[in-house]
């Protein structure tokens, strides 16, 4: 099962098979939160963390983690002054 966001023109879909995983890592990475600090709130590796992001910059055709903040916000998956939670 897949979740679909349209930001601007771009339709992009993040994995909903491993309970929103992908979608939790971009909310974390949003909040400025490391991997280290990530895996550590998801009980996964650092490596585990790293790898869900690398596939979720090469879905979102985006060059590096700000980008994926800009993004997570754009498509209201997090919002200004709640951190951890997504937009209502």
């Amino acid at each position: 099962m897949a979740q679909k966001w349209v930001v601007g023109r771009v339709q992009v879909r993040l994995r909903y098979d491993e309970p929103g995983i992908e979608r939790e890592v971009l909310t974390q990475v949003a909040d400025e939160l490391s991997n280290r600090e990530i895996a550590s709130v998801l009980v996964v590796s650092e490596a585990t963390v790293k790898s869900h992001l690398g596939r979720i910059l090469s879905k979102l055709g985006l060059p590096g983690r700000a980008q994926a903040v800009v993004f997570a916000y754009q498509a209201g998956l997090v919002h200004p002054g709640s951190p951890g939670r997504p937009a209502p």
